[in-house]
């Protein structure tokens, strides 16, 4: 059941970012993760009630998983905003794979912080990584004395590095602290609504 959820999750994101590079260009990063965000979270709010409720944020647990997903909100926001921003002024096909790379850091912070890792898991992130590199080095190179065409290609190469490290600390947080304190919906709940409030 979990491959599927995340063969399903990983086939929604893909047509999100699809879109996503549609929207950044005529509406922009900015507005095009607020308006994501604020969707999300209205939906969210009239859903939550069936979905599980509001957990720890209502069970008199305190401020503490408040405040775990406002930090996961805040980095969802940093990070949101930079991918959308590389989707804004680079090119799909070079930001898509190095955004998407997160999963690899997030083992690695993982690993840093005591968790083993399986020889199966190693062989992803080396997988992954050299699926990143091989990609990338495959983007045709600008004229060299075109400086503006070589100037957006590193800006959104750079935007995208930017937010997959934003993503692999959020994953991570995720997965050591803010999930088992807040919940699975709750914390996605939060997100949002941090994310809505930091971008507006």
């Amino acid at each position: 059941m979990g491959i599927l959820l995340g063969l399903l999750t990983a086939l929604t994101w893909g047509g999100a970012d699809f879109i996503a590079r549609f929207a950044t260009h005529r509406i922009g990063a900015l507005r095009s993760m607020l308006y994501m965000q604020l969707i999300g979270f209205l939906l969210l709010t009239i859903f939550l009630p069936v979905l599980g409720g509001w957990g720890h944020l209502a069970d008199g647990s305190g401020w503490q998983p408040w405040a775990w997903g406002f930090l996961a909100g805040f980095f969802n926001a940093v990070a949101g905003l930079g991918f959308y921003r590389a989707f804004e002024i680079g090119k799909m096909s070079v930001v898509a794979p190095l955004s998407a790379s997160y999963p690899a850091l997030t083992l690695l912070l993982s690993w840093m912080t005591g968790e083993r890792l399986s020889a199966v898991r190693i062989a992803g992130i080396v997988c992954t990584l050299v699926g990143v590199v091989i990609v990338a080095g495959g983007e045709k190179t600008p004229d060299e004395n075109d400086a503006e065409a070589v100037r957006r290609s590193g800006r959104g190469m750079g935007w995208a590095i930017f937010a997959s490290v934003g993503f692999a600390m959020l994953f991570w947080l995720l997965g050591i602290r803010i999930i088992a304190r807040v919940g699975a919906i709750q914390t996605v709940w939060m997100i949002r609504l941090t994310s809505t409030l930091l971008i507006a």
